[in-house]
């Protein structure tokens, strides 16, 4: 990936971390976000770096592949929710109030998700699998 665009923006030639990299750029808007952006960076970096495994083939043999689905959804989740967003504000289309409101619903089951997500562990993907020892 290219950096130079970012000598396009002032801001960030103006910090004292002027990096030309993807941390350099999650520094930066760390430093200009606020409460839930901050949230949603910290998640954003954390995804970036499990995207190794993903990208290299090391992630194929799982004990646990719902894992890598949580994952992967909560990528493309932000991914699809801020695209989506920015399609309707660029081009000016407002939701009627009559119709679902797509970014709510994703907000909506991305809540679901994170839960599921967050209490994530060894027992409760054994007993989702099927592979707890009972006896």
């Amino acid at each position: 990936m290219h950096y130079g665009w970012l000598d396009s923006i002032l801001a960030y030639n103006s910090t004292s971390n002027h990096r030309y990299s993807i941390y350099g750029i999650f520094d930066y808007l760390e430093s200009e976000a606020n409460g839930k952006q901050i949230d949603s960076l910290k998640d954003i970096k954390r995804l970036y770096k499990m995207c190794h495994g993903y990208t290299h083939g090391s992630a194929i043999h799982v004990k646990y592949p719902l894992l890598q689905y949580f994952e992967i959804s909560m990528m493309l989740y932000y991914v699809v929710r801020n695209v989506f967003t920015e399609i309707c504000n660029i081009s000016n289309i407002d939701i009627p109030d009559n119709e679902p409101n797509i970014a709510e619903i994703v907000d909506r089951d991305f809540a679901i998700l994170k839960e599921q997500y967050r209490i994530r562990s060894t027992e409760n993907f054994d007993l989702y699998y099927g592979l707890s020892n009972s006896k």
